[in-house]
């Protein structure tokens, strides 16, 4: 049975430090933008196929706020994650 679809968009990452330490530019933020599209929008950063909840579909890299930027679509996980999205208890 096909689930619906919450569609999704928000900020990957952004040029500067990341909460891990490292270091991006906009060069590489720029390349690392095309390779998103098609990957898996995970619930978390445990990257197994129970995490998998959607899709990303588009991506670009704006100039404006130096960031890379995604659109995508999220499936309900039996865990309400559609709903925790919608009303804010999980950020896009």
């Amino acid at each position: 049975m096909a689930k619906d679809k919450l569609r999704v968009q928000g900020i990957a990452i952004k040029v500067g430090k990341s909460r891990n330490g490292i270091r991006y530019d906009a060069e590489e933020l720029q390349k690392f933008a095309e390779t998103m599209k098609g990957v898996s929008i995970i619930k978390d950063h445990n990257a197994t196929c129970d995490s998998a909840i959607g899709v990303v579909t588009e991506t670009s890299f704006d100039q404006n706020s130096q960031s890379v930027l995604y659109n995508g679509w999220v499936a309900d996980d039996g865990q309400n994650i559609q709903e925790k999205i919608q009303d804010g208890r999980v950020s896009k």
